[in-house]
């Protein structure tokens, strides 16, 4: 058996909390770790890469069920380049999706913005003087 890390140790290396790596194990984003007798998770070294992968997967709009599903079929050697694509062009569909909103919202608040200017009576302003306690 080689060297193997604890759960702090991890974490510290892979620059997340315990708790993060602790939920990552048990959503099925890493295999499960083995256990001393006292009970502490012993992690292959291997791990933090694998913590670091989601993290920066994560912060690209890769959801942490597309990312079990596609670390799943890492573990069990199904993951190729065609299934791989597949995969990506499915989240870059959501990220065109998520965009196409957020230029929508965008547009709402340059109109909430310019009534605010102007002294309009627009319906979200109305409802914000509302909320402010301002009418």
């Amino acid at each position: 058996m080689g060297i193997e890390l604890k759960i702090g140790q991890v974490a510290r290396r892979a620059g997340v909390r315990v708790d993060t790596v602790r939920f990552y194990e048990r959503e099925g984003l890493l295999p499960k770790a083995a256990r001393t007798v006292s009970g502490y998770r012993m992690f292959d070294p291997s791990t933090v890469e694998r913590v670091i992968f989601i993290k920066e997967t994560q912060a690209l709009g890769v959801t942490l069920a597309e990312l079990a599903d596609f670390l799943k079929s890492v573990d069990r050697g199904e993951a190729n380049v065609k299934n791989t694509c597949a995969r990506l062009e499915g989240v870059i569909a959501r990220v065109d999706e998520r965009l196409l909103e957020m230029r929508r919202m965008r547009r709402k608040l340059v109109k909430a913005l310019g009534g605010l200017e102007s002294g309009k009576k627009w319906p979200m302003i109305v409802r914000a003087y509302k909320l402010a306690g301002c009418g």
